[in-house]
């Protein structure tokens, strides 16, 4: 028996993001990568085998329901026993610090 995969379960259905906003999906087929980018797909990474991109309306909602396409909206959030944080909030992204250089020694 197989356990179930830990993206879906990482985060509580409340805060999925709704099919009106955008949504990260992985996509190892070319084909279907040409066709979500002719449909208005923002490509966010490429990594050779395959590509991440964000989508949003018709387009998140078809890619949600291809076999080709894994929703990766998941890993948007950071789960704390005070709550979850969608990095994509506004309020979560203006948390954000710059990290200054260090020499490499410590």
């Amino acid at each position: 028996m197989m356990a179930a995969p830990a993206q879906a379960a990482a985060v509580p259905v409340a805060v999925r993001p709704a099919a009106t906003q955008s949504q990260k999906f992985r996509i190892m087929n070319p084909e279907l990568a040409r066709e979500a980018i002719a449909s208005g797909a923002e490509l966010i990474a490429d990594y050779g085998s395959f590509q991440v991109f964000r989508a949003n309306g018709g387009l998140a909602r078809k890619l949600a329901t291809d076999p080709n396409a894994e929703d990766l909206s998941a890993h948007d959030f950071i789960t704390l026993r005070s709550g979850p944080l969608n990095t994509m909030s506004p309020e979560v992204q203006a948390l954000r610090k710059s990290v200054a250089l260090g020499s490499g020694k410590r």
